[in-house]
């Protein structure tokens, strides 16, 4: 049960919106009564402690930041809200009990129902409703993450499989892509070639080469046939950025999405430089958004972010904000590449890198944290990967014993 309810979390998001938040915030508080009970004991592996520290620390952050700089309910909402980042280590711990293996099939199996069924949801929205394909998500850009998630587990199985499971990967894969492309959300589009690419170069010792020319002309096919049936839809959105860009920059129309982000970083970069180590605290960023785009564009931009994942956090809580969220983002990864892995280790750090690059494409000109669905999604999947990569044991209890990590069939994280 353990396993299905955190492989269908991450790999169903898409599907699932805002159930997300949901069921990460109900798992984080049942792992810390089961750890008060002693059900299962807090994990030891160092660099799930470190992963856990890091996550911490964002959360401290923001509370001292947002104290320095207190507004009220504003900022205690917002410190609030960050309480998720609590929950590495006692969701890392809860998971410890289930084999990495049977987490992997978990994973994959979720990822290929939650691809086909937001791939109804999205056709739903388009065909019927006339709207950008949001899944369950009700908003178009954590779907494009969620499902670029997905994206990558489905990658991974497929360089895996072999036979009718691997054309099934394929189907699904194409099910996700077409979910991305159909969500309109242009920052995510590149990572339909650079998740795959990604996890190719760091899974390719693993890959199952055998009868894979059949599978790549079948995807090849079906992406071709998604491509002429989304053509129009691609065009116009392609159009419509080059008018916003055009517009902004040729006429000084700030109306378009492009335009209120040059607003938006301009601004942003004012109150960084005026608070820069500390920022404005966490309670102010959206008030000081709308009162300084109000003065200089005639009327206010109402957003909760800055469009940018650095830049928001910089006006937040200053250089602080800025190193805690590198440190967020890159400490999984390079853990995960200085630790000795083995297969599933290795398609652990494979996960954790594709999902990543969804998260920072996101991030790059749009939302990457301060959004429910989103912060629960970084949570859960950094535990499930760095799970898949360490383990339940760490390396020096396992030689120690000369007996098999716990949470692994095969040997040792």
């Amino acid at each position: 049960m353990n396993r299905i309810a955190i492989g269908g979390t991450v790999a169903c998001s898409a599907v699932i919106g805002s159930g997300t938040s949901v069921l990460v915030t109900l798992a984080f508080l049942w792992a810390v009564i089961r750890l008060l009970r002693r059900d299962f004991p807090l994990s030891r592996v160092p660099q799930a402690r470190m992963l856990a520290l890091v996550m911490a620390l964002f959360f401290v952050v923001e509370a001292f930041c947002g104290f320095i700089s207190y507004n009220g309910m504003p900022t205690l909402k917002e410190i609030v809200e960050n309480f998720v980042f609590l929950s590495f280590l006692p969701l890392y711990s809860r998971l410890s009990v289930s084999s990495r293996e049977d987490m992997r099939d978990a994973l994959e199996t979720a990822a290929v129902i939650g691809a086909f069924v937001a791939l109804l949801f999205s056709l739903f929205q388009m065909l019927v409703l006339h709207e950008r394909a949001e899944g369950g998500a009700g908003n178009a850009v954590p779907f494009a993450v969620a499902s670029t998630v997905g994206y990558t587990v489905l990658w991974l199985g497929c360089l895996r499989a072999d036979g009718r499971r691997r054309l099934l990967m394929v189907a699904a894969i194409c099910a996700s892509g077409a979910c991305i492309l159909l969500s309109g959300t242009r920052a995510l589009w590149p990572g339909l070639f650079i998740a795959p690419i990604v996890v190719f170069l760091i899974y390719r010792k693993h890959f199952l080469s055998q009868g894979f020319g059949r599978t790549a002309a079948i995807l090849l096919v079906l992406a071709a046939c998604i491509g002429v049936l989304s053509a129009d839809f691609i065009e116009r959105r392609v159009e419509l950025a080059v008018q916003d860009v055009t517009t902004a920059l040729d006429a000084n129309n700030y109306s378009g999405s492009f335009g209120r982000r040059l607003v938006i970083w301009r601004v942003g970069t004012e109150l960084f430089e005026e608070a820069p180590i500390f920022g404005q605290g966490p309670g102010n960023a959206g008030p000081l958004l709308a009162e300084r785009s109000l003065k200089l564009i005639g009327h206010s931009l109402v957003y909760t972010h800055y469009h940018d994942v650095f830049l928001n956090y910089a006006v937040r809580d200053g250089i602080l904000g800025i190193l805690i969220v590198l440190a967020m983002i890159f400490a999984p990864l390079i853990l995960a590449a200085r630790h000795e892995r083995d297969e599933i280790g290795t398609y652990g750090f494979a996960f954790l890198a594709g999902m990543e690059i969804a998260f920072l494409l996101s991030g790059a000109i749009g939302i990457m944290f301060g959004q429910d669905i989103m912060d629960a999604l970084f949570m859960i999947s950094t535990i499930t990967g760095a799970y898949l990569v360490f383990g339940a044991t760490s390396a020096r209890e396992i030689r120690i014993s000369g007996e098999p990590a716990l949470g692994s069939r095969s040997g040792g994280g």
